[in-house]
């Protein structure tokens, strides 16, 4: 049997502490500073921006965010900002709006960068805050929030109609009128609605009978 030396527990973190962490802080700094000199060298110096936060996860259990900032002409991460809730001692759903403001401001205030837009989702924190204190900043959604927050609306939509659907009574597919003499569609008028219909182009559906869910 083949023994395989493996390393101390201690040695293991001193290879950490002294090669690999040295290793990786110098290749981020010196990425840094190569996108500090792309975004800076334009002239004038304005900006697009496309952001968006990340938690460690889900819930009000989150204990970290990390909000990314995008150059839209170029496509580079030109500021990460990384908040702990127990630092911060706020919600978890506060620290994503103040990791925003923090690399905005530090994009404005530190390298002087002028901020023409800033695209986001639509948190309702983050709009609050671009308001209030980002006024100058051309504050838009991203379409990928809109069509996905659009599916949701439409997927209530659907299942409210459904439901209502079937919670009507069954009724003789041989009869074209209900017991109370209210017209019924039949499957054949389904398939065919201009015939047996006075008014082809009338919508079947009746409004009230549906609940419109507010936008998410």
């Amino acid at each position: 049997m083949t023994r395989l030396a493996m390393p101390r527990k201690t040695t293991f973190y001193q290879n950490l502490s002294n090669s690999l962490f040295p290793a990786i802080d110098d290749i981020y700094e010196k990425s840094y500073k190569a996108v500090n000199e792309i975004i800076t060298s334009r002239d004038p110096p304005t900006i697009h921006l496309a952001g968006d936060g990340r938690y460690d996860s889900r819930g009000y259990s989150a204990e970290f965010c990390t909000y990314s900032l995008l150059d839209v002409d170029s496509k580079l991460i030109v500021e990460q900002v990384t908040l702990k809730k127990s630092d911060e001692k706020c919600p978890s759903n506060e620290l994503e709006s103040r990791a925003l403001q923090a690399g905005l401001n530090h994009l404005q205030q530190d390298i002087g960068l002028d901020i023409e837009s800033l695209t986001t989702d639509q948190h309702t924190r983050i709009i609050k805050l671009m308001r209030e204190k980002f006024g100058s900043i051309d504050h838009r959604f991203d379409g990928w929030h809109q069509i996905k927050n659009l599916e949701k609306h439409w997927r209530k939509l659907l299942k409210n109609a459904l439901l209502f659907r079937s919670e009507q009574p069954d009724f003789d597919n041989d009869s074209d009128e209900s017991e109370d003499g209210e017209y019924m569609q039949t499957e054949e008028d389904i398939h065919n609605p201009t015939e047996g219909n006075d008014s082809p182009d009338e919508d079947f559906t009746d409004s009230e009978d549906f609940s419109e869910s507010d936008n998410d």
